[in-house]
């Protein structure tokens, strides 16, 4: 890797953790965007996975997989190694939304993450046998706001807009492309469901 270049190390879509330099689609060069489809046309350096239980890249036990310029292959010598650890913070978000979605509530970080993204819950639900999340889900790209009943029943209630590109780490940024509620069997555009960090 070259000194002065800026590189980021991102959960992606397919479950891999990844090292590139680019995030935006626009930047990736046609050669890389081709070699590595099933990684959601990101430009990719390096990837270790799928490992959708690790929730740090300097956990991941290796090997990681390096561009060689035509094929990833098996790098047993490259590892990433953590500097410095820095503890999330105690975030709560309000949603809203109409009346009847189940989104309404506020909604406090859990000690556990959801595929390495941060894990909300309704604090109203703390002890109620259903319980709301709100969460990233990687495999789509959305932020979420699903229900769990007391015997293992789920209902969902709304999602964002994808937003993996963005490498989102907050519902804050899956806002920017809008949310959709969950009506009748099918997901519908709201403009009246908003995402809010608090105080």
């Amino acid at each position: 890797m070259a000194e002065g270049t800026s590189w980021f190390i991102f959960f992606g879509s397919c479950g891999h953790w990844m090292v590139s330099p680019y995030l935006a689609p626009s930047r990736m060069p046609f050669g890389l965007l081709h070699a590595t489809p099933l990684l959601v046309h990101a430009s990719v350096w390096a990837r270790f996975g799928p490992a959708w239980h690790i929730q740090s890249p300097d956990a991941c036990p290796g090997p990681w997989k390096v561009w060689n310029g035509k094929t990833m292959m098996p790098q047993k010598q490259m590892r990433i190694i953590a500097n410095s650890v820095i503890c999330p913070p105690e975030r709560v978000f309000v949603a809203g939304g109409p009346a009847g979605t189940g989104i309404n509530g506020s909604y406090v970080r859990q000690k556990k993450d959801f595929c390495a993204r941060a894990l909300y819950m309704k604090a109203a639900d703390a002890t109620c046998d259903q319980q709301t999340f709100l969460y990233f889900r990687p495999r789509t790209g959305r932020w979420e706001i699903t229900s769990r009943s007391a015997d293992g029943l789920f209902c969902q209630h709304a999602r964002s807009g994808r937003c993996w590109r963005t490498a989102s780490s907050s519902p804050l940024q899956g806002s920017e492309g809008g949310w959709e509620v969950w009506d009748q069997g099918v997901f519908k555009p709201c403009g009246g469901v908003t995402v809010d960090e608090w105080p």
